[in-house]
């Protein structure tokens, strides 16, 4: 079986709702930090928003990418 070359693990949808904010601080915390991740949502603002909150509060882990 040939494995696939998909650039990310795992995209989340909706991110700068809510429920997207909490999904979002559960994966930079709880699993594995060599996951490759990003978020998606209709503001490329809030979305730089996320990312930079999570790298400051997780530095040691992945900083997630944005779709």
């Amino acid at each position: 079986m040939s494995q696939s070359k998909r650039p990310y693990d795992i995209i989340l949808l909706g991110a700068t709702g809510y429920t997207g904010k909490l999904v979002s601080e559960y994966i930079s915390k709880a699993l594995p930090s060599n996951l490759s991740w990003a978020v998606a949502g209709r503001s490329q603002q809030k979305l730089d928003g996320i990312a930079t909150d999570l790298r400051k509060r997780y530095p040691d882990r992945k900083e997630p990418g944005r779709t």
